[in-house]
């Protein structure tokens, strides 16, 4: 799945049915995390966990990682591949309480 091309999204072949991985690639900004965040939502409802690889990320803003926060919050997601920069930001959001 893309979104203006700042985001691909790719379902990663060969997971246990109980659990799906999705590799997320590119720019995150706001736009591209709902999109993400409907994404994993619709995955979640065909299996039990859903990991969200975030070592194609090469930006995100504020706002993405606010949702990105919330995504790993719910017990049925778990992000995965974070660089230093992305936890960063995502240790930030919580910090401020998204």
């Amino acid at each position: 799945m893309t979104n203006n091309t700042t985001i691909r999204i790719t379902p990663l072949e060969g997971e246990a049915q109980s659990s799906k991985t999705l590799l997320v690639e590119g720019s995150l900004d706001f736009g591209g995390a709902q999109l993400l965040a409907n994404v994993c939502e619709q995955a979640a409802l065909q299996t039990e966990q859903v990991c969200i690889d975030l070592s194609g990320v090469s930006y995100l803003d504020e706002a993405s990682a606010a949702v990105l926060r919330w995504l790993a919050r719910r017990p049925q997601f778990t992000l995965t591949g974070e660089s230093l920069f992305t936890r960063a930001l995502l240790e930030e959001a919580e910090a401020a309480g998204d």
